[in-house]
């Protein structure tokens, strides 16, 4: 869907007299709208529903969401109908304020896990393929670090502790003597690689002797964790490593697994996400919880997590939680567990409103917007200005208009006329103060995103 640039008149270049870009600022009034994080007005969303809105990629599944400079972006990968559930390409999505999505990059010769941020720069391990790299985005180009020392088996993550880079994965083995001593090594045995000079090159700090992978990997209070084969945490205080069992009561001769276990942190704790259960670890206990999730999304003090019910749930401290949708995805979106062994969905929140990402067949679903809504901005000097310009996006089903009032002081105003904004405003002379008013309506899927306001001569 094409979106629209609105100007009300041709845009030239001289010096505005006075610019709106924030909307945030004391006196003006906020109707059915929010700021979003980059300034921009857009319309409010109802969190109680989650409708279908658009099928974005090619792929199956929407395997993560993060939010990068106040920016939404997601993973996707999987093709469900091939017997080992791989897919040899992937693409990285991103969402605009207005709700629409769009194909950032297509990444070629492998799957994407997770996306992650480190610092000012976004970051991926590659999963298949092309296994010894590290992509990065800095919001504007696409690059790579250094190539780890050898192709990996797979890779899963990667992450920032104490000024250094991690990788996390599974070493390909194929020493002969190796695989003599450790036959299961052929499947892949996990490693952890650091960089000390920011990606510019790696070296090997962790090798596991069982076959498996190190998966997620995330930083609690001053300590690096990662999942180590789904069987337990993995602790590194930068010099020696330690072993977590999963530390919560179980049935005789039952062992407590991590699983799949996508990693989070949220309130002084982590957050180990599977379904159908899901723990908490909090660097010295642990619980365990039913049901558990398919994934979580933190956002601030609170963290929301996506259900195999198709349902989001919110909590603010990680061990209650509450349903947030009335109306949620279905769950046959999500798939049999089987049929996704690493990653069934996603789900975030960005500019008030709710993301869900699917499982099966890469559709996207969100909270619909309100109808209609309105800015009032506060009063503005109309001095020697004639021409309110305005920047702003408006998608099919949409409808942004404008209008302005004058008066001679800013008391007068609440009695002025309003007037329809054309290619230049009549101030009346001894008008020295003016108000604009933006309407804006949606049929619920995409919002107009208003992104600046000025004044000039």
């Amino acid at each position: 869907m094409s979106l629209v640039l609105v100007l009300s008149a041709s845009l030239g270049f001289q010096q505005p007299l006075w610019t709106d870009d924030g909307f945030a600022a004391p006196g003006g009034k906020l109707s059915g709208l929010r700021v979003h994080p980059d300034r921009s007005l857009g319309l409010e969303s109802d969190l109680t529903k989650l409708v279908h809105l658009c099928d974005p990629t090619k792929h199956d599944v929407i395997g993560d969401m993060t939010l990068f400079r106040g920016r939404l972006l997601a993973s996707t990968s999987f093709h469900v109908s091939t017997s080992k559930m791989y897919s040899y390409s992937a693409q990285v999505l991103e969402g605009l304020p207005s709700g629409e999505w769009k194909v950032l990059k297509d990444v070629g010769g492998t799957m994407l896990l997770n996306l992650r941020v480190l610092g000012d720069r976004l970051a991926y391990a590659s999963f298949s393929g092309p296994t010894d790299l590290v992509g990065t985005y800095d919001g504007t180009d696409w690059g790579a670090l250094a190539r780890l020392p050898q192709p990996m088996l797979h890779g899963m993550d990667v992450a920032a502790f104490r000024g250094k880079l991690y990788w996390s994965g599974s070493l390909r083995v194929t020493s002969a003597e190796e695989l003599k001593d450790n036959p299961d090594a052929s499947k892949g045995l996990g490693v952890v690689y650091e960089s000390a000079d920011d990606g510019k090159s790696w070296k090997e700090i962790y090798r596991d002797k069982e076959a498996g992978r190190i998966q997620d990997m995330v930083v609690l209070k001053d300590r690096l964790y990662a999942n180590r084969r789904g069987v337990s945490l993995l602790s590194w205080d930068g010099t020696a490593w330690k072993d977590i069992p999963v530390g919560v009561p179980t049935k005789p001769g039952d062992k407590a697994l991590l699983g799949d276990g996508l990693l989070s942190v949220h309130q002084g704790a982590i957050l180990a996400a599977s379904n159908p259960i899901y723990y908490r670890f909090d660097g010295s206990k642990w619980t365990s919880h039913v049901p558990g999730f398919l994934r979580i999304f933190v956002d601030g003090d609170r963290a929301l997590g996506l259900r195999s019910d198709g349902h989001v749930y919110q909590s603010t401290d990680g061990v209650a939680w509450k349903k947030l949708t009335e109306t949620g995805v279905p769950p046959d979106e999500f798939g049999p567990s089987k049929l996704h062994p690493l990653r069934r969905g996603s789900v975030s929140l960005c500019g008030g409103r709710l993301f869900v990402g699917t499982g099966t067949a890469g559709k996207i679903y969100a909270s619909p917007l309100v109808a209609k809504g309105s800015f009032l901005s506060r009063a503005r000097p109309a001095d020697s200005g004639s021409r309110l310009l305005w920047e702003a996006e408006v998608p099919e089903g949409t409808t942004l208009g404008m209008s302005v009032r004058t008066a001679a002081t800013e008391e007068a105003l609440a009695g002025a006329a309003w007037r329809e904004v054309g290619d230049s405003v009549q101030v009346p002379p001894g008008h020295r103060v003016l108000q604009y008013r933006a309407s804006v309506t949606s049929e619920g899927s995409y919002s107009p995103v208003l992104k600046s306001v000025r004044w000039e001569r």
